[in-house]
């Protein structure tokens, strides 16, 4: 094919992309949520050691393993919904770094939203590599105005820890009571830089219907255990899932954890038909023009005989060897190729 013919086609590739890729999370909701084990949830959340282990000391880059930045060493959190208007939540992270990219680990954001939030306890320290320590306490927290109201607004707190470089190791947490009405966010299993230990326990009000969701809930790697009205998520030595070109968005190819609430006079099978009744209507507002996604599909070769992986490996290919790159061309060369798109679409339209 000619690069003019690549070029035609080229925007109705993108949109084919991303069909198959929200076409994929419909079928990750799909999945059922793992049975729960009516054992222990107790999770006591602490500061971790001030000095480095034989065994963290030990952990280097392995750039063939994706090992480059950072290993996060633990990860725990526990949202306390049943206190009212409002939750508790306690946090704790733990990690070696490994490269000046990795420093952002050390940016700390803790939520107090609504007057009425309070931080009740926060630690932050980094152990050098020589085993000097460098600390931040409360002190170090400034307050700043994420979403202003009439009522002063929503504020968090936040500062950095100092003096982090390659090869030592970060430790902060707090215990904080959020004050306003906010739904559980969805929790990365599976994240850019290799994961230890995660450890994630949620108290769902009780006088809301509540439910959750694990994709790939048949990884191994991933325990559930529920029990008098709490869940603990517990993940162990999760590889990293880097955010690379031409592949689905991380979201929908990393292992997450979905809590959430529900109206009342629904089940939560209603509520993810509802999720993917909405999923669907974006998927027809996105593809636009059949006749246009017609013509794709039949360049690509695909048959309803084949199955799901294998229809997206044909597809992929196909744009491998047909999709220009518009981010490798010169300013000129992106300027000739968006004007061979307008005139296609004007000979088509």
């Amino acid at each position: 094919m000619t690069s003019r013919g690549r070029s035609k086609f080229s925007s109705v590739f993108v949109l084919f992309t991303r069909l198959t890729v929200m076409a994929s999370l419909v079928l990750l909701f799909a999945q059922p949520a793992q049975a729960r084990k009516r054992i222990s949830t107790k999770l006591a959340i602490e500061p971790g050691s001030k000095t480095m282990s034989a065994e963290e000391k030990a952990i280097e880059a392995q750039p063939d393993k994706g090992i480059d930045q950072a290993v996060i060493l633990i990860e725990e959190a526990s949202r306390d919904d049943t206190i009212g208007a409002g939750y508790r939540l306690k946090y704790h992270l733990r990690a070696k770094i490994l490269s000046n990219q990795a420093r952002s680990l050390g940016d700390i954001t803790i939520p107090i939203y609504d007057e009425g939030g309070k931080l009740w306890r926060f630690w932050g320290y980094v152990i050098k590599p020589d085993g000097t320590v460098r600390e931040a306490g409360e002190k170090d927290l400034e307050r700043q105005v994420v979403v202003k109201g009439r009522s002063g607004g929503a504020t968090e707190l936040k500062t950095a820890l100092p003096e982090i470089e390659p090869g030592c190791v970060i430790d902060y947490g707090f215990d904080v009571t959020v004050n306003g009405l906010y739904g559980p966010d969805p929790l990365a299993l599976e994240r850019a830089w290799p994961i230890r230990t995660l450890h994630y326990r949620w108290r769902p009000f009780e006088g809301i219907p509540a439910g959750y969701l694990v994709t790939k809930s048949d990884d191994s790697r991933v325990e559930i255990k529920s029990k008098k009205g709490s869940i603990l998520v517990s993940a162990h030595d999760m590889d990293p899932v880097p955010d690379e070109d031409y592949a689905p968005p991380v979201r929908e190819v990393a292992i997450y954890f979905y809590p959430y609430y529900y109206d009342s006079s629904k089940t939560g099978a209603a509520y993810w038909n509802e999720a993917s009744r909405k999923v669907e209507a974006q998927i027809k507002r996105f593809s636009g023009s059949r006749r246009r996604m017609q013509k794709v599909l039949d360049k690509m070769g695909l048959s309803d005989e084949m199955d799901l992986t294998t229809k997206l490996r044909t597809a992929y290919d196909w744009m491998l060897a047909n999709v220009l790159n518009s981010r490798l061309m010169t300013k000129d060369q992106r300027a000739k190729f968006r004007q061979e798109i307008e005139d296609s679409v004007r000979k088509e339209t």
